[in-house]
């Protein structure tokens, strides 16, 4: 990344860690990991650690020696925590599962006779209907309706691939 002041180029190198002291390198561990949904816009951001500035799936690392938790990419989560499996496996779930999602609005939905779209997925029917009580769109799995109420079949759709997941996921544990 440079920077130009009055026509003279300036290099900027991103904050990083590993070169400062006081912030331990080993003995970290994963608290969180989740997926900043980079290819819906610039959800991505900057590692904590290294400076590399797009990292899509965030690896929040604590150490009981630092006060701050720092968000990291899969490599450097890999060196703080000394455990190479770890993040990879952590972030192949939220792969696959950005995948899901995509799929989901690639599939062709179906129509009811009532006019509403459904699918079905893992054996459970996803129907997306317009509210009939306010401006907007809800969702039925089965027979569980969700709770809010989403401005478009779209948001009604991811919302309901999020609660399926949440709901398949509880049937495995």
């Amino acid at each position: 990344m440079s920077l130009s002041i009055f026509g003279v180029e300036s290099k900027i190198t991103p904050m990083n860690h590993w070169d400062q002291s006081g912030i331990p390198h080993k003995g970290w561990h994963c608290s969180d990991c989740h997926d900043t949904g980079g290819e819906e816009g610039d959800g991505y951001e900057t590692c904590q650690m290294c400076g590399n500035e797009r990292i899509r799936y965030v690896h929040i690392m604590e150490h009981q020696e630092y006060p701050n938790e720092l968000r990291v990419g899969c490599i450097c989560a890999g060196k703080m925590s000394d455990d190479y499996v770890g993040p990879k496996k952590r972030e192949q779930v939220l792969r696959n599962k950005a995948s899901k999602r995509s799929n989901l609005f690639k599939r062709k939905w179906k129509i009811s006779f009532m006019g509403n779209e459904y699918l079905k997925i893992s054996n459970r029917r996803i129907v997306i209907m317009k509210n009939l009580y306010s401006p907007g769109w809800e969702y039925a799995i089965g027979v569980q309706w969700s709770k809010g109420n989403f401005s478009t079949s779209d948001e009604a759709k991811r919302a309901a691939f999020d609660q399926l997941q949440i709901l398949l996921n509880e049937l495995r544990d």
